[in-house]
């Protein structure tokens, strides 16, 4: 059965209707799902819900919502790694491996020596695709949750806020 994560489902009688076009290109073109396949969603807030496909259009896709259920956290800790940001697409590599691993907020960090520089439009569109890589990462391992990646930050925001950490 397919994991799928939709952010904020919209849910409407039993009813999840998505129109977003990158989730009807993914679920009808990539994922090649038919109408009456059963497939789980789940969201940020651990919900997964188990569904069937009811209609599968080019611009509306309408889910039937069999049952509802609360994934439940197995570990009693919130882990945050804070990470330099290495040469050419390690970081890529980083988000995939690190959401695998269970992590549940990742820190791209920007230090003195990092040799990689941005500029503003460059943090958000690689921003963008490390949160895109961390949902895909957390439908591969059937997490039941996506971790929380920061934008590109610097170290010293990092470190004003070392106090908000349990460990250091």
């Amino acid at each position: 059965m397919k994991r799928v994560f939709i952010a904020e489902p919209k849910i409407s009688d039993s009813e999840i209707v998505l129109n977003d076009p990158k989730q009807i290109h993914y679920l009808r073109n990539v994922l090649r799902l038919t109408e009456d396949q059963d497939i789980i969603i789940f969201d940020q807030q651990k919900n997964e819900y188990s569904c069937v496909l009811k209609k599968i259009s080019s611009d509306l896709i309408s889910i039937a919502v069999k049952s509802h259920s609360r994934a439940k956290s197995v570990k009693n800790f919130s882990l945050t790694v804070a990470c330099a940001i290495p040469k050419k697409t390690s970081m890529d590599d980083i988000v995939d491996k690190l959401t695998q691993l269970g992590a549940d907020r990742i820190i791209p960090l920007l230090t003195e020596r990092v040799i990689v520089k941005f500029d503003e439009k460059k943090k958000v569109l690689k921003h963008k695709r490390w949160v895109s890589i961390s949902i895909s990462a957390a439908q591969q391992s059937q997490r039941p949750d996506v971790p929380v990646v920061d934008p590109v930050t610097g170290i010293r925001e990092v470190l004003k806020s070392l106090d908000t950490f349990d460990l250091k």
